[in-house]
């Protein structure tokens, strides 16, 4: 009969996971994305309150990230991304934008969990009612890049005060 070898059947259980795996890791994927107040590792973000946000907001974006492709170097693994982030209004205008100098990383392995948050203060000209915040991901080695919306609202500047009776 014929004996299967230990290296075919790592072949087979790599078959099977291939097309699902092959998708994810071609493309660049935001996940979890949330306007937080507080990160304190993976994963673990206490998002802000809706009725808590105002114009002049320290906010952080916070998101995580698959499908990012690493460059083998000397050193490790470098990942690079670069992001963006717009406020836009309801129907769409933009009121705002920002944009990072790129963020390298190396590392000792290949990247399995990436995740990212970048601190920035919301316009104090921002009027109250809904926006959104569009953040852009490009990944610089791959050449990809990830768009998600996060719908958030502006609280009227006055709400603050009347909040705390």
């Amino acid at each position: 009969g014929t004996e299967t070898s230990p290296s075919s059947e790592i072949g087979i259980t790599d078959d099977t996971l291939s097309d699902s795996l092959q998708e994810q890791q071609n493309s660049l994927v935001i996940q979890r994305p949330c306007i937080a107040q507080k990160v304190l590792g993976w994963g673990m973000v206490e998002a802000f309150p809706q009725n808590k946000i105002f114009p002049g907001s320290e906010v952080i974006v916070y998101f995580e990230l698959t499908g990012i492709e690493s460059k083998n170097l000397d050193q490790g693994f470098e990942t690079s991304i670069e992001t963006t982030l717009r406020i836009d209004d309801e129907a769409g205008k933009r009121l705002h934008s920002w944009s990072f100098p790129p963020l390298v990383e190396v590392c000792a392995s290949i990247r399995r969990d990436y995740f990212a948050r970048f601190f920035v203060s919301l316009p104090s000209t921002l009027p109250p009612g809904d926006h959104q915040l569009v953040l852009t991901v490009t990944d610089s080695h791959a050449g990809t890049t990830a768009e998600t919306v996060l719908p958030f609202g502006i609280a009227p500047s006055g709400s603050a005060s009347s909040t705390t009776q």
